[in-house]
């Protein structure tokens, strides 16, 4: 009891002390009380002692679980509210996460969808002669491939054809100047659009 911080009388119980100890008996139960020990000789204020000092044992272990308990269930209190904190960001990190995602995703269909735009894939003679018929021009379909063919679909060196319905436009327009099919000038190639030694 030497170590107690303090000590509490209650009313009920120093009443019948009270009742039976003189003032000096009472002075020394409070002092051994406060020192936490009684050395004297005093049988009844020995007695006293022993009944008050049970209590205020009782009561200090009582306090104790009660100390225990407070700092158990605030432990608690605080591993609840870290993991809430931690299920929190972990939430914002997957909401974030969830919208690169879509962003990327996105940003990659868009990407696919521009490469394949731009890819641009040979017709065939069947192709290009069904076009022609709709258009109602004459163009040989098969001098037309083979003439891209050969020059790997590129309109003039490093341009890639991106629309062969557009170069047969553009042949048909060219056609549409020819006499008897055949004029320009000589220059060892074919024509567009005809099986001859002139080109335009």
């Amino acid at each position: 009891m030497a170590n107690q911080p303090g000590i509490v009388l209650y009313q009920d119980n120093y009443q019948n002390v009270r009742n039976v100890l003189t003032q000096g008996q009472k002075g020394d139960l409070l002092d051994a009380l406060m020192d936490g020990e009684y050395q004297g000789d005093d049988q009844l204020v020995l007695m006293a002692y022993n009944v008050f000092a049970a209590a205020i044992r009782r009561t200090d272990e009582k306090y104790q679980k009660i100390c225990q308990k407070n700092a158990e269930n605030a432990r608690r209190r605080w591993e609840r509210y870290q993991r809430m904190q931690a299920n929190a960001i972990a939430f914002e990190r997957m909401q974030t996460d969830a919208t690169q995602t879509q962003t990327e995703t996105q940003s990659q269909a868009e990407t696919h969808s521009q490469k394949k735009k731009s890819i641009f894939i040979p017709p065939t003679v069947d192709e290009v002669r069904a076009y022609c018929q709709e258009r109602g021009n004459t163009i040989d379909a098969e001098a037309f491939v083979d003439y891209y063919t050969a020059r790997d679909w590129e309109l003039k060196p490093g341009q890639k054809m991106k629309d062969w319905r557009a170069s047969v436009r553009t042949w048909e327009s060219h056609q549409k100047g020819w006499t008897n099919g055949l004029r320009g000038t000589y220059s060892g190639d074919q024509a567009p659009g005809q099986r001859s030694e002139y080109r335009y």
